[in-house]
């Protein structure tokens, strides 16, 4: 009797461990657009390597020519405006570019 406790006990135990991991985390990811006042690659290389280094930021694409910076990052770790701040903290102007298509 003891041990079909203990085995009901243990199937029990991994039928929730699998329910744990099998629910949908949410999407804590968030892409913004910047234009940033970037006049040379030396501006490219310092802001990549400042937001390189920020918490979160799980990609980014810097681009000279349109002067835009590219930032994907999540948001349980850092935001917008901190992001923006390091930017501005190295000397640039930066402008979110709000998202302009229409569905």
């Amino acid at each position: 009797m003891k041990a079909k406790h203990f085995l009901i006990s243990i199937v029990c135990m991994f039928a929730s461990a699998f329910a744990i991991y099998a629910t949908p985390k949410p999407d804590t990811k968030k892409t913004v657009n910047l234009n940033v006042s970037m006049q040379c690659q030396s501006c490219v290389n310092r802001i990549e390597k400042t937001i390189g280094f920020e918490k979160g930021v799980k990609d980014m694409e810097v681009n000279l020519s349109k002067k835009t910076v590219k930032i994907t990052f999540d948001t349980l770790k850092t935001n917008l405006q901190t992001l923006k701040t390091s930017i501005e903290n190295l000397g640039y102007n930066v402008t979110e570019i709000k998202n302009t298509d229409k569905k």
